[in-house]
């Protein structure tokens, strides 16, 4: 009896074509006429080698007698070489579209705002006097430096100064001591313990004084009477603004003393 048929069917060495040949090696291998199936596969070539019984020229399945002489796919066509453009091409096709032209206008706004606000600024800041014609001219006018009198120079410059201080003075109402430097007296009476009374009526005790390394009051500490919150803090002279020194208050009775003289003001005797 002659030998049966030798099948060699070959595939493409990718992910598709291995997956096929594995598909094929399952559905030969349940075929009747097939005595063995193997799969070779290295990283360049998958082949499927068949095996069928004696005096077998192909599978019994009628469509898999269709596999016999199966060959690779041919080669894809490599694909067309894209000519190389210059960047002038390359920008012109960006600047024809509208996401291109959005993007260029609001690059070139910035600089353009900010060349022209500096322009501006700089026409209203620089003011300067006609050039004079001549050079005997412009030495007329423009003394060289050295001839300016250093004494005069800073004479003029220290006025400037003193009357710039009290322009800023009097815009933002600054008391002349803090702006010379001259600390506020602090009274005798002022003193850790002290009581004070507000414009208001409110009690108060000094409970600390904060004092520079020259023994200079400049914040005064203090407890409200008889309120529960904590211990205020006001500078020396928004201080001494608003509080006055007083004597202690009286502490308030109790409601036990408030009823008993409430019944010796009624009936004139106490009642035990």
């Amino acid at each position: 009896m002659p030998p049966g048929a030798h099948w060699t069917l070959r595939y493409e060495p990718t992910v598709d074509e291995r997956i096929q040949a594995r598909v094929h090696a399952t559905l030969l291998r349940r075929d009747e006429f097939v005595r063995s199936v193997e799969v070779h596969g290295t990283r360049t070539s998958c082949t499927l080698e068949v095996q069928f019984y004696d005096d077998r020229g192909g599978p019994y399945d009628p469509q898999l007698q269709q596999l016999e002489g199966r060959q690779p796919l041919p080669p894809a066509s490599p694909p067309e070489a894209t000519p190389r453009r210059t960047r002038d091409e390359i920008l012109a096709e960006y600047l024809n579209t509208p996401i291109g032209r959005r993007e260029i206008m609001q690059s070139w706004a910035q600089p353009l705002r900010r060349s022209r606000d500096y322009t501006s600024v700089a026409r209203r800041t620089f003011i300067v006097e006609n050039i004079p014609d001549t050079l005997s001219e412009a030495v007329a006018v423009v003394d060289p430096p050295y001839m300016v009198d250093a004494a005069q120079f800073g004479t003029a410059v220290h006025n400037d100064i003193e009357e710039m201080n009290q322009l800023i003075t009097m815009g933002l109402g600054i008391t002349p001591e803090l702006l010379t430097g001259v600390p506020l007296a602090t009274p005798t009476w002022l003193i850790v313990g002290a009581w004070v009374q507000h414009k208001n009526g409110s009690f108060a005790e000094v409970s600390e004084m904060e004092m520079t390394s020259s023994s200079v009051v400049t914040r005064v500490r203090f407890k409200l009477w008889r309120v529960q919150a904590t211990v205020q803090s006001l500078s020396l002279p928004d201080f001494l603004k608003d509080w006055t020194p007083c004597e202690k208050p009286p502490e308030l009775l109790s409601r036990y003393e408030r009823i008993r003289r409430g019944i010796l003001d009624h009936k004139g005797t106490l009642v035990p």
